[in-house]
């Protein structure tokens, strides 16, 4: 269905009314609320921004645009939504089929080929990406394998090469390689970026990830959304593993195209990655048709451990085996395997540990386990982790691990009698968390995994603890909301702030995704609506941050200030890893990484 008719539709709808009709509505301001017709609350916490043309819920987090009200409320598919809707404001729907028709998809699988061809012909003419492959220690081999390419910088040298082989310029757009200007000429999408083709099963190319070469843009750009090429239901270098993971049973998860391709050069065939969003359902369910345990191998940074942690706990709801593996500090696959540590890696694999043990050490890690209150508490919040661990004999064996901790280890007559004692109370405590089972439980236990921002501002505002967001968190939060609106506040906050600045983990990835969006033409404030291919949780942060207006007004002043705490934040971030670097010995005085670390101390005094 062509997305100008839905936004007509969406335009033409009169949101208010029509939510009107199962939910009673209060006007606050500019927008309205009431209580939540998707969970029981006494409270109103849900919001309707008719200016936006959004809902959303802050309690249980559901949100989006009439189509999706619609859906939730009727259980309607989305075209027999579209029709109702298209019925009540009267506009006409094209009937062609939403599918890809197959001469079109092969049309837009006949430009993704083409595009390969070229993109692999630059790079063999280009001696500095030659350069640039080879300092990333693939060989020509490798590259030769996995297609890799090399996209120029000038603006339309695909353009003129799919021209020439007379590709249809149409299904080149809707292919996502080239853009439209207002007069029709045809622009690359792709430009000054190493080039990694990506395959679906039946090994066809459906898109592209491109790693940006010079110093624009953002780090990596993908293929956008296209009848051919979805992200939610992709993993890169699946088409490489698929024989090695049903023959072995076990796959590895890693973060990036790169990791992906040094992990197959050491040997490890299993190797499979995201396209740059978040693990989903999607990526679940390819994998459980493949195999039944799954080792996580993610970076080894903070966003790194908490990616995992959530990775491994979908995999785990879905019935997989799951392991995660440690790789040493500020590292990833990519990096040992090019500084020929590749023992490492398989070592790493080897040694990885269950998810649910992965989760109590990082949990033991929080406390100081000599201290007799730090572990009443660690053992309480340890009790809520193992409660949702499934497996019996996982559990008791972590549960054993616990022991020691407790006070009545060191009670009692002798030996045994303690360690009894204590592993009774301790499975005591773990059996009465699984009893309560509640809902509001399961939210707080796992409140140390990987929750939105959103999410975590809404439940320190039900608690009262105004301190639980902090005040630079409220300046990312007015920064993101800005860039979602666009003007020329968006234009200046994109120049100012890179999107490795933003301070939480969802910041980051939803600046990213605006950037990304930024960079080719594309709609983004459409992120909130909750679109096909866009990753959940950036949807239900940006929809958040779209209809609450509880912000103060936007002034120039305003904005410098949010963009000064982010940037200290920052700064403040990148000093400390710095200092934990120096204090573990793995900085040294004639690195050239403690220049930076003594620049950025002479930055935080000033």
């Amino acid at each position: 269905m062509s997305s100008d008719v839905v936004s007509q539709i969406r335009q033409r709808v009169d949101l208010v009314d029509m939510i009107s009709q199962h939910v009673r509505l209060q006007k606050t301001g500019v927008t309205f609320k009431g209580l939540c017709p998707f969970h029981q609350e006494k409270t109103p916490s849900f919001h309707v921004n008719p200016e936006r043309g959004m809902w959303h819920c802050f309690g249980c987090q559901e949100h989006g645009d009439c189509f999706t009200f619609l859906m939730k409320i009727e259980a309607l598919s989305f075209p027999e939504a579209l029709q109702r809707l298209s019925e009540k404001t009267g506009v006409p729907l094209d009937k062609r089929p939403r599918g890809p028709r197959p001469d079109e998809r092969e049309a837009i699988l006949q430009a993704l080929a083409t595009s390969a061809r070229y993109f692999r012909e630059r790079l063999k003419a280009s001696a500095e990406a030659l350069s640039y492959v080879k300092s990333r220690h693939v060989d020509a081999q490798t590259a030769e394998k996995f297609g890799i390419g090399f996209a120029p910088p000038g603006w339309e040298g695909l353009s003129h090469f799919l021209a020439a082989e007379k590709v249809d310029s149409a299904a080149a757009a809707k292919a996502g390689l080239v853009g439209r200007r207002q007069d029709g000429s045809c622009y690359d999408r792709f430009r000054n970026r190493l080039m990694f083709p990506v395959w679906d099963h039946a090994g066809q190319i459906v898109g592209f990830g491109g790693r940006d070469m010079g110093t624009e843009g953002p780090k990596y750009l993908n293929s956008p959304e296209t009848p051919v090429f979805h992200k939610a239901n992709i993993l890169y270098g699946l088409s490489f593993a698929r024989k090695a993971i049903q023959s072995a049973g076990r796959a590895v998860l890693v973060e990036g195209f790169l990791d992906v391709i040094s992990a197959h050069r050491a040997g490890v065939e299993t190797a499979v990655a995201c396209m740059g969003t978040a693990f989903g359902d999607g990526h679940v369910s390819l994998l459980k048709h493949l195999c039944d345990q799954v080792v996580v191998c993610l970076d080894s940074d903070s966003a790194g451990r908490k990616a995992a942690v959530s990775a491994g706990e979908a995999l785990e709801a879905a019935g997989l085996d799951v392991r995660i593996a440690q790789l040493p500090s500020e590292e990833d696959p990519d990096s040992l395997v090019g500084a020929g540590r590749q023992a490492e890696l398989i070592r790493a694999l080897e040694e990885a540990v269950p998810g649910a043990e992965y989760r109590l050490d990082a949990l033991l890690a929080l406390f100081n386990l000599g201290d007799d209150a730090q572990r009443s508490r660690m053992l309480a919040q340890a009790a809520q982790l193992l409660a949702r661990v499934s497996n019996d004999f996982e559990r008791d064996r972590l549960i054993l691990k616990l022991v020691t901790y407790h006070a009545d280890f060191d009670k009692g007559a002798g030996f045994d009698r303690g360690r009894d004692s204590a592993e009774a109370r301790i499975r005591e405590a773990v059996e009465r968390m699984m009893r309560q089972g509640t809902k509001s439980e399961r939210q707080r236990s796992e409140s140390s995994s990987t929750q939105a921002a959103g999410q975590l501002a809404q439940r320190s505002r039900k608690s009262g603890d105004s301190r639980a967001v902090s005040a630079v968190e409220k300046a990312e939060h007015i920064l993101l909301r800005e860039l979602l609106q666009g003007g020329s506040t968006a234009d200046y906050i994109a120049q100012a702030v890179s999107a490795d600045a933003f301070v939480t983990d969802i910041g980051r990835r939803l600046a990213e995704e605006v950037y990304t969006r930024r960079a080719v033409g594309e709609e983004v404030s459409s992120l909130a609506f909750g679109e096909e291919g866009v990753d959940p949780q950036l949807a239900q942060m940006a929809s958040s941050l779209m209809v609450r207006t509880d912000y103060p007004p936007v002034n120039l002043a305003l904005v410098d200030d949010c963009v000064a705490r982010v940037g200290r934040e920052a700064t403040r971030r990148t000093l400390e890893s710095l200092e934990d670097q120096l204090r573990r010995g793995d900085l040294s005085r004639d690195d050239p990484r403690y220049q930076r670390y003594l620049e950025l101390k002479r930055q935080m005094r000033s």
